[in-house]
């Protein structure tokens, strides 16, 4: 098949020609037909010109969400802390404990400032042995 009819003809000539000697129209049939040489350089202006206006949107757009960014940041890590908090019925701390031994039951309790049991642990070989401090200490039966 040729690539172009009727190539020696003007467009209006061509037309009528294509017109008079076709055996069949269809109306309606999608394909690509390529740009003239001064169409292409329109849509190639007009994309360059859009190119441009996007890249500077987006560099305003950084520009005013960074700092909206570096706060929601914040605001999430604090919510999450209290999360975590609120979850656990308090909050993780370390401070001086107190320990005191429970002889029978060869474990140490550890107490917070108010006096409150925070944990306890297994007595280790030298917590077992007595010494002067441990007297007051054993249960008196």
């Amino acid at each position: 098949m040729k690539a172009k009819l009727f190539e020696e003809l003007s467009k209006n000539e061509i037309i009528d020609n294509l017109e008079a000697e076709n055996v069949g129209v269809e109306e309606s049939y999608e394909f690509l037909k390529p740009f003239d040489d001064e169409k292409l350089q329109e849509i190639e202006s007009e994309y360059l010109e859009l190119s441009k206006q996007l890249e500077h949107k987006e560099q305003e757009k950084k520009r005013l969400l960074t700092p909206i960014q570096a706060d929601l940041k914040g605001l999430k890590d604090a919510t999450s802390i209290l999360r975590k908090s609120l979850a656990q019925g308090g909050e993780v701390v370390n401070e001086k404990v107190f320990m005191f031994p429970d002889y029978e039951n060869k474990m140490m309790g550890l107490y917070d400032s108010r006096g409150l049991l925070v944990g306890t642990r297994p007595m280790n070989r030298t917590e077992r042995q007595l010494h002067i401090n441990s007297l007051k200490h054993i249960k008196q039966a």
